[in-house]
């Protein structure tokens, strides 16, 4: 038994050596090119608008898949030096605002320390550009083996060559259902260990008599010797990784994410009923840019998930005006999203009963969106980004400047910005059940009711909760401070276990 398990440990080791090893670089198979409808009533000018836009997503996808963009950025001499004096400055404006925010009064956020990590994350965000943050964060990539390594489970890493994303698994693949999680960031930042603490928090909530606990390669063989049957966790979280900006631009992103969902269908044969969507701020942009792909196919996305019944015509489409976008108007309001408002009610979101209530094979299990980035600009009468501009950790101002990073000289459209889709964009939604989620003292809390009140009208079983004192994707930035029992939270926990508790009656 001795010499098997000297056998078994050098086995493991050798596997892991494998896996962090230098791998040589493949020569990239070649694609079809990219093509983007044009009408044939366009103008010279629009194709050759629509020839070059294609051209350039064609050209920065190559860049990605051959892995020659620019990420990690290699500061030069300057902008070193720069850096340095950046944070010097943001070393004392922690000290200003941790003396300032014992002061802070009803401006500030109610509890201290928030306030003051919310304040120094203002700051840096200001001061800081693009490359600087790309140069001082971790990949996304490195930051999921550090967790894999902490929580001893061998990382395995999914590389999807259409669009050039990849994606991350957390548990078996093998699992019954798959929560599939897009990062927030701005499109700009990559995921932090916080995010994927986060999800590893998701598995504990829905099996909640099976604590994820992956299991070292030395045990599972060891089971296999001695025949001991082996117990794959009833869910997983498929972790995807998108190109971050200025290296791809939309609708990229959305691409790769598209790609993912495609890869869980076609390749480990989830079907659409066991997989639950979710994100925080433009993670929850690009969760339901993948629900628009499906109801409208994007027409620079050959990827077609699901052809939606109850489609509607295009004549009733067009882009709605946003409410307070013109003269003495403003936000439309939505019940229950006062400063300290729980669950707003709309019909069927309080009863499994009812048409909506049996699982379909065509409908996602689920879809959770944290703190949804769903407008890059503010519109007259939207009243947070005022009010809460000295609370919460991000400033209205700079979403419009990262937006532009990602539009890229594009406009706004119905995919990049949900709050523009009206009511009947949304009908036919394929997802059985939703949640949006925001924090009284957030930013963009006004564009979330106005979102909020738009799709609630057209997809039966949302919810719609406002977390009382809470800021901008709590659940998951609160957790730099040791914060872990917010409302927002426990609301998502609560609503994720109720949906795989569904499941599990259903099958």
């Amino acid at each position: 038994m001795a010499e098997i398990a000297i056998e078994t440990v050098i086995e493991n080791k050798n596997k892991m050596d494998d896996y962090y090893s230098p791998k040589p670089k493949l020569k990239p198979t070649p694609k079809p090119k990219l093509s983007l409808p044009v009408a044939a009533t366009a103008t010279a000018t629009e194709k050759a608008i629509a020839v070059a836009t294609a051209t350039a997503t064609e050209t920065a996808i190559e860049k990605i898949k051959n892995k020659t963009v620019d990420y990690p950025p290699k500061l030069t001499l300057p902008e070193k030096r720069k850096l340095a004096v950046t944070l010097v400055y943001l070393t004392g404006s922690a000290g200003y605002h941790s003396v300032a925010g014992l002061f802070r009064g009803k401006k500030g956020a109610r509890y201290y320390f928030i306030h003051v990590a919310h304040a120094i994350i203002r700051e840096a965000l200001r001061s800081m550009t693009y490359r600087e943050w790309q140069y001082l964060t971790s990949t996304t990539r490195h930051n999921y083996e550090s967790f894999a390594r902490g929580k001893h489970f061998l990382p395995q890493v999914v590389h999807l060559e259409r669009y050039g994303g990849t994606g991350y698994w957390i548990g078996d693949k093998k699992a019954k259902n798959v929560i599939v999680y897009f990062h927030g960031g701005g499109f700009m930042i990559s995921a932090s260990k916080l995010h994927f603490h986060f999800c590893w928090s998701l598995l504990s909530a829905v099996d909640k008599d099976q604590k994820p606990q992956p299991q070292r390669h030395q045990q599972r063989q060891q089971q296999q010797q001695q025949k001991v049957p082996i117990t794959i966790p009833k869910t997983s979280v498929f972790f995807v990784d998108y190109t971050l900006t200025p290296h791809a631009a939309y609708p990229i992103q959305i691409q790769q994410c598209v790609e993912a969902i495609h890869y869980l269908v076609t390749e480990t044969h989830h079907p659409f009923s066991s997989i639950t969507l979710g994100g925080d701020a433009a993670g929850a942009n690009l969760a339901l840019a993948v629900l628009s792909h499906m109801l409208h196919p994007h027409p620079e996305i050959d990827l077609p998930l699901l052809n939606c019944a109850n489609r509607t015509t295009r004549a009733s489409l067009s882009p709605s005006p946003v409410p307070g976008s013109g003269p003495r108007s403003g936000p439309s309001p939505i019940p229950g999203s006062g400063p300290r408002s729980g669950p707003s009610p709309v019909p069927g979101s309080g009863s499994r009963s009812g048409p909506h209530s049996s699982v379909r094979e065509d409908q996602f299990a689920g879809l959770f969106c944290i703190g949804p980035w769903v407008s890059f600009g503010a519109y007259q009468g939207w009243t947070s980004p005022g009010e809460n501009r000295r609370k919460d950790m991000v400033t209205d101002d700079l979403g419009t400047t990262w937006s532009r990073k990602y539009l890229n000289g594009r406009k706004g459209d119905r995919w990049n910005q949900p709050v523009l889709a009206s009511p009947a964009w949304w009908r036919g939604c394929p997802v059985r059940r939703a949640l949006i989620l925001a924090g009284s003292e957030e930013v963009f809390l006004s564009s979330i009711e106005e979102f909020a009140r738009r799709f609630m009208a057209a997809v039966p079983n949302s919810v719609f909760f406002v977390g009382p004192d809470e800021g901008h994707v709590t659940p998951i930035s609160d957790r730099m401070a040791k914060y872990t029992n917010n409302r927002q939270g426990k609301e998502l926990m609560k609503w994720l276990a109720g949906i795989y508790e569904t499941l599990e009656k259903s099958s």
